[in-house]
């Protein structure tokens, strides 16, 4: 009995073994667009390499993003840790302090404090596979606390 309670055990606990972040599906170049629900839209554009245990982003917002920012290019890294990359303590001179996660599966989300122009904080979160990303953006601005939300669709462009 005390046999089977341990390879019971055991199965159990390797059941629960966290999944290794795999970079390989996010690897590369993507293009899209953003629109919110003003009718507001543009381009944004998202290189990704992998080096050293981190994921490199390379991040173009096109266009006037939302009123009083024009961003230009966004250098941000994500460190592996476990089954994630994790963006902690970026600040960024447009997006203010940017943090998030992206889940080994998938799963997506960003959070930025402090952005500069009109906007106070946007948070997105959605998914991430090996051929779109797909966020909603919910869009709060500083001086009346008005929201909006945006969608941001992006497509893998075809590897070289």
């Amino acid at each position: 009995m005390r046999k089977l309670l341990l390879v019971s055990f055991a199965a159990l606990v390797g059941c629960g073994a966290e999944t290794t972040f795999d970079p390989t599906p996010f690897v590369g170049t993507w293009r899209g667009r953003w629109v919110d629900d003003a009718g507001r839209r543009g381009g944004v554009e998202v290189r990704v390499r992998e080096e050293r245990g981190a994921l490199h982003l390379a991040c173009d917002v096109l266009g006037g993003a939302v009123p009083g920012l024009r961003a230009e290019t966004e250098h941000i890294e994500a460190q592996f840790d476990g089954d994630a990359a994790r963006i902690e303590g970026h600040r960024s001179p447009v997006f203010g302090d940017v943090s998030g996660v992206l889940q080994a599966d998938g799963d997506l989300t960003l959070d930025c404090r402090d952005v500069r122009g009109a906007v106070e904080d946007l948070h997105a979160q959605g998914a991430w596979t090996e051929d779109a990303v797909s966020l909603e953006v919910d869009v709060t601005f500083d001086s009346s606390k008005r929201a909006t939300r945006a969608v941001v669709e992006l497509e893998r462009t075809p590897r070289d």
